[in-house]
């Protein structure tokens, strides 16, 4: 999808964010200007967020340096893009890598601005939460870390001052975007209810944080521990509290919390190499998660059964198969994302059911014909090539997709199938066709 949206214009994204998708507008915008200096490219998509990686592991030294110290610092700069949920999204061509970054150094300018203070260091502070913000609105969920970060340091009444008012230009900023997006809130409907499934990694790095902080607060500064505690719980927290009203859990709008866990892994071994033997030991425990992080979970992530939508290898497919039907139809109609990758505006199919373009529309899918427009067009032909997901076709459905279904069930059979990570291909053959 941000492939498709890099390729229109300012005006194009701004028409399409005025009804869908406003939360990625900047994101998208920012794409469009790469594209249009490097040429598009999966390489283009992708180093942004590669770019922004690096820039969060340097915000994240600079913070554990100014909480806990030079080794802390350095330590928690090397962990944070090994971990499994960075190193995923500093492949992808999405904004979530960009937000962490804009959080990281939001945070560490908030740990300078409460030491020195001023009005441009809180205006720093607020400029960079505030474009973080406008990357995705989640990376509101941030104040209450920082809030908590504030409380730990035990600063005057003057910071709480500027930090309340830095916090409100930040909220105020921020509620158009929020406005806009409570209105496509239908965009987000595929999210399902929060399962143990979904928050067991995040759990799991809590309890090892807190353990952590438990045994490092009579050795540690307790301003460092807490503010990564912080920083690692409260934006998570927050999300799940907002889930109880609307499903909105996926873990991937709160990747900057994992600065946190981080954060604490440099402190604890900043910590535990003071020891007897507690370098030589913290040194082989680092190179041990290194190792694993490049060797195991580096080379995973980048195989194609790692993705959940192999663009290329649908694009492929499809490619080959084309011959063999008359016309598609997709289940539902947001997969025809799928296929946008090689041309976006002139698919090498024929789409039975499309009315425009997603270019056309100003949408990120395209519009589709009514229910009695798309009958007559699939049983005017003789082979369809239904592809389909069967893990949205429950969650997204409209009378078009019934539609579809209805026609395939009734008047189609199946002849042959094809699996692409979760995609399904089916190729069907009217009854009329085959008697």
């Amino acid at each position: 999808m941000s492939y498709d949206m890099a390729q229109r214009g300012f005006g194009e994204i701004w028409a399409t964010a005025q009804h869908v998708d406003a939360v990625h507008g900047l994101y998208y915008a920012i794409l469009h200007g790469i594209f249009e200096m490097f040429g598009p490219g999966l390489a283009t998509l992708r180093w942004p967020s590669v770019v922004a990686v690096a820039g969060a592991a340097c915000a994240v030294t600079l913070l554990g340096r100014d909480l806990a110290g030079a080794r802390a610092g350095l330590v928690a700069g090397l962990v944070f893009p090994l971990l499994p949920a960075v190193q995923q999204y500093a492949q992808e061509g999405r904004s979530y890598a960009l937000v962490t970054c804009l959080v990281s150094w939001s945070t560490w300018l908030l740990v300078r601005a409460t030491r020195t203070p001023g009005r441009v260091a809180w205006a720093l502070y607020t400029c960079a939460l505030v474009a973080g913000c406008w990357m995705h609105e989640f990376a509101l969920l941030v104040l209450p870390a920082h809030a908590l970060m504030i409380g730990a340091m035990r600063v005057g009444r003057h910071v709480l001052r500027s930090w309340a008012i830095a916090a409100t230009c930040t909220v105020a900023a921020s509620t158009p975007l929020v406005v806009v997006s409570m209105g496509q809130a239908a965009q987000v409907s595929w999210i399902s209810a929060v399962s143990w499934a979904d928050i067991a990694p995040w759990a799991c790095a809590a309890a090892f944080g807190t353990l952590g902080c438990l045994v490092l607060r009579r050795t540690a500064a307790a301003p460092a521990w807490k503010s990564a505690l912080a920083l690692l719980l409260a934006p998570t927290a927050t999300l799940l509290v907002l889930s109880l009203l609307r499903n909105l859990y996926v873990d991937r709008y709160v990747l900057y919390a994992q600065a946190g866990l981080a954060l604490l892994v440099g402190i604890a071994v900043d910590r535990g190499s003071r020891r007897r033997f507690g370098y030589w030991v913290c040194a082989a425990g680092v190179a041990a998660f290194g190792t694993y992080a490049l060797a195991v979970v580096a080379p995973a992530l980048r195989m194609p059964d790692s993705r959940s939508d192999d663009v290329r290898a649908m694009s492929a497919l499809l490619g080959q198969i084309r011959t063999r039907a008359d016309g598609f139809v997709f289940l539902p109609s947001s997969r025809r994302a799928w296929v946008l990758y090689d041309n976006p505006e002139k698919p090498y199919f024929t789409d039975l059911t499309l009315r425009q373009s997603p270019r056309a529309s100003h949408t990120l899918y395209g519009t589709e014909l009514e229910t009695a427009a798309i009958a007559d067009r699939m049983t005017s032909v003789c082979r369809i090539l239904a592809v389909r997901d069967p893990l949205l076709e429950g969650i997204e459905t409209s009378p078009q997709d019934d539609e579809k279904r209805r026609i395939l069930d009734q008047q189609f059979r199946a002849l042959e199938s094809w699996q692409v990570s979760k995609a399904h291909v089916t190729l069907y053959v009217r009854a009329a066709c085959a008697a």
